[in-house]
Order: C-alpha cells, then structure tokens, then sequence
C-alpha cells in the first residue's frame, strides 16, 4: 500500500510543479503581452485579474483539491496515523483509474487502488453489501488495508 501511495503523490507533485511552472510561465507572457497597453490602470488591472485567476485556479483545482488529500494520507501512513472500523460497504464507485470511493456506514473512503496489485480484489472478493474492517487515516479518509469479515463485530 506504501508503494501505491509514494507513487501516486510523486505523480501528483511532478503534475503540480509542470503545471505550476505553466502557470508561471503564462503569467509572465501576460505582462509581455500588456506592455503595449498604453493605459497604467488598464494594465496594472490587467494584470493583476489575469494573475489572480491563474493563481487561484491552481491552487484550488490542482494543489488544494489534487495534491493535498494525498498527502496528507501519505503522513498519515508514513507516521501511523489511523483508526480501524468494522462496517458494511453501501456504494462502490470508481473516480478515475488509481482511487475508489467507498460508503461505508454513511461515511466515505478514498482507496488508492491498482489493478496490478490489488489490495483485495474489489468487485469480486469485495461487493455492496460485505462487512469489512477497514485502517484509515484519521483526517484523510483513505483506507490503508481492508479485510472482509464474516461477521459484524
């Protein structure tokens, strides 16, 4: 699980650093672009709205939405930062190919999820309905390890 996780957040700073160089990098064309404005409010104005809106959607979409649940569940496991609990799976929706949403006693988990080396082969060992026992981190909601139980305790 370690594995899955260290590579998912190396590819998601590699993304957020290209595309935060990107981001840079436009900035920098739209002030090259508005020194011909001849109008100092207009350009300053500009400037300034453009800068802005490609700062903020950066670090909403791609930092804080993208890059900050996975690393915060990155800490939580490096440093042990988990809770177990024994529930019954409602949902089971894929979000994209590496992440799993989980509804589990009306609380959603994240599960970062290989096809090469499943955790637990979900879909067929795993369906709607088990009982399973799950280790979480605390804050992140990502599961670390999941068992099916044959009971709910």
């Amino acid at each position: 699980m370690f594995d899955l996780l260290s590579d998912d957040f190396d590819q998601r700073v590699l993304w957020t650093t290209f595309i935060g160089i990107w981001v840079l990098s436009s900035i920098w064309g739209v002030f090259v672009k508005t020194k011909q404005i001849e109008s100092k409010k207009k350009k300053k104005i500009l400037r300034i709205a453009i800068s802005c809106v490609l700062v903020f959607v950066w670090l909403y979409f791609i930092v804080y939405r993208s890059l900050y649940p996975i690393s915060l569940a990155y800490y939580e496991y490096k440093n042990d930062l988990t809770n177990e609990k024994i529930g019954v799976i409602y949902n089971i929706e894929q979000l994209n190919q590496d992440r799993m949403k989980f509804v589990i006693d009306d609380t959603k988990y994240t599960i970062v999820y290989s096809w090469e080396k499943p955790l637990a082969n979900i879909g067929k060992d795993i369906v709607n309905g088990d009982v399973v026992k799950i280790v979480y981190g605390k804050n992140s909601k990502f599961v670390f390890n999941m068992y099916k139980q044959k009971t709910y305790d």
